[in-house]
This record gives structure tokens, sequence and C-alpha cells, in this order.
């Protein structure tokens, strides 16, 4: 059985959690610039006031304010 570290749930092992601490989610932050971890990631929706569009923007727990 693969672990599928992009999901949280009451049933993870310690391993699975510890896995999922460390695996990258392939974003940068928008503050600053740094890669973000799976744990970290923070999706913000914002309205892009150029095109009118809503934009999903990537943030740390940190940088965004939690």
């Amino acid at each position: 059985m693969a672990i599928e570290v992009s999901k949280v749930s009451k049933n993870q092992t310690a391993a699975q959690r510890a896995v999922a601490a460390e695996v990258s989610s392939g974003k940068r932050c928008s503050k600053c610039g740094e890669e973000i971890k799976m744990k970290d990631l923070v999706n913000v929706k914002q309205v892009d006031h150029s095109t009118g569009r809503k934009v999903v923007v990537a943030y740390h727990r940190n940088c965004y304010g939690f």
C-alpha cells in the first residue's frame, strides 16, 4: 500500500505523518519565495484586479499569518 502524503487521516501512523511533513508541494511562497512543504501549504483564493479573475496563491502558514 502506497502512502498518500497529500491526505491527512486520523488513522495515519507516525511514520506516514513524518513522510508527509518532509514532502515538497512543488510550489513557492508568494511572500518569501521559498519552496513550501506539504504540511505548511496554504492556498488562498484572491481576485486579480487587472483581469477580474480568481487566482489561487500559495503561502507558508507562517507567511500568511496563522
